[in-house]
């Protein structure tokens, strides 16, 4: 639109004031006529609209679909950065609006459409935790951040953020959690990692399912390819998280709807790794799915037990894949299926300064290099899950699912017996089936209702033969020198549930208070049961400031390995007898834990957290190794107490994202209760009456990372600082600190008639540190283990043409 000055016009000589004349009259004739034409047109019908998040902030990039009441999808779209999103050339009709973006739950909005534009305005409940410093944009999600739902710590890891770690999507689950504050390395052999000093205890949710107890496995269950996001929780969580509280592993799967297409990577290079995987994903109609599978082998299964940097008998082979399939039963009902599994195969490595310990017939040389034991573990899980809106008040989700776990350890017949007087071929596992249901009800503005139940039956078998020779009452060896089998096998059938209530109280724009209560049941080889009230809450002290201070109480039932003192006894005058009698069933853990922090955006780049915790514990649950297989069993401290304080930076920029976290944690037990046969009785004696530290803890740890985008170039890299995890009697001393660094470049370019394609190199521990991760001789654990060492990596992504 322009100004004209009439004034101007309508000035000078006579010629010109009749031309300004005539060219006023010409303008206010096309304007009128412009207007007379457009009122007899009839106006194009549009559909259109905002949509926002809870906190009333627009959401960019959703995808919208428009639904004629037959459930047909007649036009989809996209918001824009303020939200906004439009539908034109609407016949008139109703019709229904669906919304699906990320980390959100589906909305859906029923119009009726007339002649002209129709408004509609859309509000997305988040599935993660939102805060005020929350940016709308999931790409520009900080790392570090708050949880007004759970008054605790969230710590967000998005696909994109996975993609520029050295290894990109190629990164193991572990290599990526260790990145978050309050996570440290341990090795695969024992989980691979700890959150906060807790020797398992994860719990793992896929789409807000909670999945049966994946603790047990020794090899990766899951690989990050498949999550669109993965949010880690901890601190003072809500009453709906029961059971594994001391980390829980939110993750959110990646859809056809949104990461429809598919591509194909080679990944691999020394340690005789291969990784190739797929990807392919697609939304027809009403139809969502999205599948994955990558395969893994290479030399370094577990952690070897000598320096390397090859491993003598190390070979693994893995694989793994995941299925999402999803359909719209209505605009505001969707079904979704779940499944997935894990398989894999690996070597143990042994320390070849062994030295025989007892005589087996026959065998007169029998080098420690030729002990070869394996390992096979299969999970196979799946979930149907029903997911919709009673009305605009009113949210559920009820699911059905199952997990079958079994982890079979090969001895090595002869090797075992000469080493360790005990050659036992272990086959555990479990079936696990159940349901779980989630209800949302928002009263009002200022309180949000949430329930739930979560409840599962457990059939767990152990069958256990070993080979063991007998002995004298010294402990002597007795003639002949050949082994005798003994037979020990489990079958029982166990029951965990759980229900819970809480409210989310808005008291102020600043103020979010949640309180709740649950209760809990475990029916296993003990029967208890706990109330666990719990209270977390968010300030919002100013617009870049907000504080978090909660309460929970815990009540963690025992993992469902289990030997009784009927199993020891077998053992008895035998080269597998124990040291000690004692053996009073495992008990539930129960916390008193308080959790306070805070988060400030110190500029639009940067944001900085700081949370403090201190947990008093009641039975502390923790794991020992059963002989030389990678099986543990569950014990008991009496007593435990830990504290610690994390600081975790994060900046997010154009082309520069970079991070810094720092962890300082005491965790302490005194006096076992339960498995103290598997201690030595100075040690447990010493127990009793010192608190010590525990084996999977380390004082001090620091990650940090950056990642710097050149036009299509990726230059990133990561680094871990660990204290060094105690060892040696009663794990009083500590093993020396260790750094790791990691570097990658990535690039992506177009091929004709390929597409798009990315390029990556990587390379793990650059400077080549050797450092133990575990000594090997400490109260837990019997294998040492070391730290991976230099290795080069190439990979290729090619996208699929379907």
């Amino acid at each position: 639109m322009y100004d004209y000055d009439l004034a101007v016009i309508g000035s000078g000589p006579a010629g010109h004031s009749a031309a300004g004349k005539w060219a006023i009259l010409l303008l206010a004739i096309s304007l009128f006529g412009t207007v007379a034409w457009a009122g007899t047109q009839r106006p194009v019908p549009t559909v259109a609209g905002v949509i926002k998040d809870s906190l009333d902030r627009p959401l960019a990039n959703v995808a919208l679909q428009l639904q004629a009441s037959d459930g047909r999808v007649v036009a989809r779209t996209r918001s824009d950065r303020q939200g906004y999103f439009s539908f034109t050339n609407v016949a008139p009709g109703v019709y229904a609006i669906v919304a699906h973006e990320t980390n959100f739950k589906p909305a859906t909005a029923i119009i009726t459409s007339g002649r002209g534009e129709t408004r509609v305005e859309i509000t997305m409940e988040s599935l993660v935790p939102l805060t005020m410093a929350l940016t709308t944009s999931r790409l520009d999600q900080a790392r570090n951040d708050l949880s007004p739902e759970t008054g605790g710590s969230v710590y967000r890891f998005t696909a994109e953020t996975i993609g520029e770690l050295p290894e990109g999507e190629n990164t193991s689950l572990r290599n990526v959690l260790t990145q978050a504050p309050g996570v440290t390395q341990d090795s695969f052999e024992n989980g691979g990692f700890h959150v906060r000093g807790v020797d398992g205890q994860i719990q793992y949710r896929i789409n807000g399912v909670m999945l049966p107890d994946l603790n047990s496995a020794v090899a990766p269950i899951f690989n990050p390819r498949f999550a669109q996001s993965i949010s880690l929780l901890d601190g003072t969580l809500p009453a709906e998280f029961g059971f594994r509280t001391a980390g829980v592993l939110d993750i959110h799967t990646k859809s056809g709807c949104i990461n429809g297409g598919g591509d194909v990577t080679t990944y691999g290079g020394q340690r005789a790794t291969y990784q190739p995987s797929f990807e392919l994903g697609g939304c027809k109609n009403d139809w969502d799915y999205y599948l994955t599978g990558q395969y893994l082998q290479d030399d370094l299964g577990v952690e070897p037990p000598t320096k390397g940097p090859q491993a003598n008998h190390d070979f693994t082979q893995q694989g793994q894949g995941f299925a999402y399939l999803s359909r719209l039963l209505s605009p505001t009902t969707r079904l979704t299926l779940m499944a997935g599994f894990a398989v894999s195969g690996f070597q143990i490595p042994t320390d070849s300064q062994l030295t025989p310990q007892f005589m087996l017939q026959g065998v007169s040389n029998y080098p420690p290099s030729d002990v070869a034991e394996s390992q096979l573990e299969q999970t196979y899980y799946g979930t149907l899950a029903l997911q919709g809106s009673l009305n605009a008040k009113t949210d559920y989700q009820l699911a059905a699912f199952s997990r079958y776990f079994q982890s079979n350890f090969t001895p090595d017949p002869v090797g075992d017996l000469i080493y360790s007087g005990v050659a036992s071929h272990v086959l555990n596992s479990s079936f696990a089936n159940g349901t779980q249901g989630d209800l949302t009800y928002r009263l009002n503005p200022a309180h949000t209702l949430r329930g739930g139940f979560y409840f599962d039956e457990e059939a767990v078998e152990t069958d256990n033969t070993s080979s063991v020779f007998l002995v004298d009452s010294a402990g002597n060896q007795e003639v002949p020198y050949l082994p005798v089998s003994i037979v020990d096998n489990l079958n029982h059938l166990t029951f965990m549930g759980g229900v819970y209530a809480q409210d989310e109280w808005r008291l102020t724009e600043k103020l979010i208070v949640n309180y709740g209560l649950r209760w809990d049941i475990v029916d296993a080889f003990v029967r208890e049961n706990a109330f666990e009230p719990r209270i977390g809450a968010v300030y919002h002290l100013m617009p870049d400031t907000t504080l978090h201070a909660g309460y929970a109480r815990y009540f963690t039932p025992p993992p469902l390995e289990f030997i009784s003192q009927k199993d020891i006894e077998k053992f008895n005058g035998t080269s597998n007898a124990v040291p000690n009698i004692g053996n009073e069933n495992v008990k539930p853990e129960q916390d008193d834990y308080w959790d306070a922090g805070i988060i400030q955006q110190v500029t639009p780049h940067v944001k900085l957290g700081i949370d403090t915790y201190f947990n008093l514990i009641h039975h502390w649950l923790d794991e020992a190794q059963l002989g030389n297989s990678l099986v543990f069993s569950p014990l008991n401290y009496l007593h435990g107490r830990a504290w610690g304080t994390e600081l975790s930076t994060s900046y997010k920029g154009d082309n520069l994202n970079a991070w810094f976290n720092f962890t300082y944690a005491v965790q302490q037990v005194n006096s076992v209760s339960s498995m103290q046969f598997s201690i030595d009785p100075d040690e447990l004696a010493y127990i009793d009456h010192h608190f010590i530290p525990v084996d999977q803890a380390q004082l001090f740890t620091i990650a940090s990372g950056a990642s710097y985008r050149w036009r299509h170039w990726l230059f990133t890299f990561d680094s871990t600082w660990n204290r060094g995890l105690p060892f040696g009697f009663a794990d009083l001393q500590t093993l020396p600190s260790y750094p790791q660094v990691n570097v990658g470049v990535m690039c992506d370019f177009d091929l004709p008639h390929i597409g798009n394609v990315k390029a990556q190199a990587a390379v793990v521990n650059l400077f080549d540190r050797v450092y133990l991760i575990r000594a090997g001789n400490g109260l837990d654990v019997n294998a040492a283990s070391y730290g991976p060492r230099r290795a080069g990596y190439l990979g290729i992504t090619v996208p699929l043409s379907l």
